[in-house]
């Protein structure tokens, strides 16, 4: 249960102002014309709005809320509901009343109504003391949001005085990209436990491979201790085969061209006056289609077994730490990397931000062989090209372009390398549905790939002969 000392903002009317510069009026002309009678009624107009914000002032409401949020994690689309029951602890009666319940993140920025009057303690009717309000939610953007508090606009019976008051602590919902299922990209599975195996026999002695860094996440199974033992550091094996497990997911986040405008900040007193004005800061749809796609491959891929690396183009102010990355093992739990994909933002332009292509390659460089995905938003033609140098390693390579419309970027780069190049629609509510495939890139990759195949074959038949 949710209680707490409300935040009382009472003030007078339009009403109330205008008695009172009435009454101020009927007292100067009053003295000016000696009636006696147009003085009376001069204090009576300024006496009675000072008395109704005294008595407001005095009595105050006391009003309980107990609010229900479920579910507190959702998926962008899906439905978020509130219930919320209030009661009266006051000994006087609440007149009715108009409320609001703010709901930022929404595409509505508040739900309200008119509650109707909440008897005081001492009714005998415990029905008549409590008011519920029920509401649900279906179009919560990607973030950490606050539901709540809850807002009652509150007039006396004479319309002298106004007092919004605030109830109940904000509740938390987190809301994760939407994610899609991934059937149409035909993605690799992963290698069983055998063909692992038979990887590290064609390697030859597996003393001999690559070691790095022990970093943070790493199963303990892939320690190195031969190599640990020589330099005094947890070394970790770096395998041809572990390449073939991991995966890379590369999130554009370079600075949106046009940036939405920012909302100025309103009272109180101008939402409630607002009669139900929704309009807020547009939505950036390529973005957040951007993140949606990239959330589902790192799902999709985390449910076959890879481990991913999942990269950024740009770093944005409210980035943790400063890292252009988050790596998730095949063992360990998606919703951390969820939480990342809820807080990711494009760039800031006026800070200058420089893309990070070259710790991208350097990262990519030391996976090897691995899927990669370029999920492309607005980041320019240049930088973009950079990134068709990834399709060496890249099996497969898959480009995603999100946009409203037409696109001008080169993509000759692309089906040169053999990557998959796709364009999906940025307010698509089913990417795929309407997914548009470019010609040219399945021939490219088929052949590159028949070409490693007979590589592969004639070092095999080579160490055969040995």
């Amino acid at each position: 249960m949710t209680t707490r000392t409300m935040a009382r903002r009472l003030r007078p009317t339009r009403r109330a102002w205008g008695l009172l510069v009435v009454g101020l009026m009927s007292v100067l002309i009053a003295y000016l014309i000696g009636r006696q009678m147009l003085l009376l009624v001069g204090l009576f107009l300024i006496g009675l709005p000072l008395l109704a914000l005294a008595l407001r002032a005095v009595f105050r409401p006391k009003i309980e809320l107990e609010r229900t949020v479920f579910p507190r994690t959702i998926a962008v689309g899906d439905r978020l509901r509130v219930v919320e029951e209030l009661q009266n602890r006051a000994f006087i009666s609440l007149e009715p009343v108009s409320y609001f319940d703010l709901t930022p993140g929404a595409r509505r920025s508040a739900v309200g109504g008119v509650l109707p009057s909440i008897a005081g303690r001492w009714h005998p009717n415990a029905n008549k003391r409590r008011r519920r309000i029920a509401f649900s939610l279906d179009s919560l953007l990607r973030g950490v949001h606050d539901v709540g508090p809850l807002y009652l606009d509150n007039v006396d019976a004479l319309g002298l005085t106004r007092r919004v008051i605030e109830i109940g602590e904000p509740v938390t919902v987190q809301v994760w990209p939407r994610l899609h299922p991934l059937d149409e990209l035909e993605l690799p599975a992963i290698r069983s436990g055998g063909d692992v195996e038979t990887g590290i026999a064609l390697a030859g002695d597996s003393d001999d491979v690559l070691t790095r860094e022990y970093r943070h996440g790493d199963p303990m199974r892939r320690i190195h201790w031969r190599a640990t033992a020589r330099s005094g550091e947890l070394r970790v094996r770096q395998e041809e085969h572990h390449a073939e497990v991991s995966s890379i997911v590369i999130l554009d986040t370079a600075p949106t061209p046009e940036a939405p405008a920012r909302v100025e900040d309103a009272t109180l007193f101008d939402i409630m006056d607002a009669a139900g004005d929704d309009s807020q800061a547009p939505i950036d749809h390529a973005l957040e289609q951007a993140v949606s796609i990239a959330a589902s491959l790192v799902a999709h891929l985390h449910a076959r077994g890879y481990e991913t690396e999942l990269l950024h183009t740009h770093e944005w102010e409210t980035e943790r730490e400063g890292s252009a990355s988050f790596r998730t093992a095949a063992e360990d739990p998606i919703e951390p990397v969820m939480h990342h994909f809820m807080s990711v933002q494009p760039a800031d332009a006026a800070s200058g931000a420089e893309p990070l292509l070259d710790e991208i390659q350097s990262r990519a460089a030391r996976i090897g062989k691995a899927p990669v995905f370029v999920v492309h938003r607005a980041m320019d033609a240049e930088h973009t090209a950079q990134l068709s140098r990834l399709g060496a390693q890249a099996t497969p390579g898959v480009l995603i372009l999100v946009a409203e419309g037409p696109i001008s970027l080169p993509l000759q780069p692309f089906l040169d390398e053999g990557w998959e190049v796709l364009l999906v629609h940025a307010r698509a509510r089913n990417p795929w549905a309407s997914m548009t495939r470019y010609p040219g890139a399945r021939t490219a990759a088929k052949r590159r790939a028949s070409a490693t195949t007979v590589r592969t074959a004639s070092h095999t038949a080579r160490g055969d002969l040995r």
